[in-house]
């Protein structure tokens, strides 16, 4: 009997509070449409600095935030879809945390759709205690699991710190950073030059 082959993967290091790396998630489901190829979803917190209870966005800077909505806006507009940009940046260390109990239970694919969705569609608080274990357990995943992750018993906290001093390593300063083989980008690229590169990894057409 012959052994199914396997598909080349696409690693992608990305954080619930960029708006770039939801939107760059979404253009990457899409090429799944058309493309055969996996997915590896890779949490980091980009600013692990910030308060359990949020900062305001404003602290960037008004020329800075008006440059990256006019980016964002425009990305939105092409995958289809509106974004609500919070006035807060969340602390998405919970969030990350929860990320990881769900792969172990596997239901990753859809804690991210929902979490993505919970903070730039509804405007939720990811660093609360009580939106991103909703999350989970209306994914079927037991109180007691979601205990052990509130308190991070098994010590992801370390993970996605580990995780975050490794991209920084490899040179990465923009988000999401997607890795294709030997090939790297940092930010959202154009969708001709990420099927170019899935290419060249070995993916084939759907």
């Amino acid at each position: 009997m012959a052994t199914p082959a396997t598909q080349p993967t696409v690693t992608v290091y990305f954080d619930f509070i960029c708006p770039f790396c939801y939107l760059g998630g979404l253009r990457l489901r899409r090429l799944q449409q058309r493309w055969g190829f996996d997915l590896a979803w890779e949490g980091i917190q980009i600013h692990p600095e910030t308060p359990r209870t949020g900062a305001p966005i404003a602290r960037f800077g008004d020329e800075l935030l008006r440059r990256a909505a006019s980016g964002i806006v425009a990305l939105a507009e092409e995958e289809g879809v509106e974004i609500n940009l919070p006035l807060t940046l969340a602390n998405s260390g919970l969030a990350h945390r929860m990320a990881e109990l769900a792969r172990r239970e596997g239901c990753l694919d859809a804690y991210l759709e929902r979490t993505f969705h919970a903070y730039f569609q509804e405007g939720r608080d990811l660093g609360d205690n009580q939106t991103v274990p909703a999350i989970v357990r209306a994914l079927g995943i037991p109180r007691p699991a979601i205990g052990r992750f509130l308190d991070d018993r098994d010590g992801f906290a370390r993970l996605i710190t580990a995780r975050l001093q490794a991209v920084a390593a490899m040179g990465f300063r923009g988000f999401p950073a997607v890795v294709m083989g030997e090939q790297a980008w940092q930010g959202v690229q154009p969708v001709a030059v990420w099927e170019a590169g899935l290419a060249t990894l070995g993916a084939r057409r759907i």
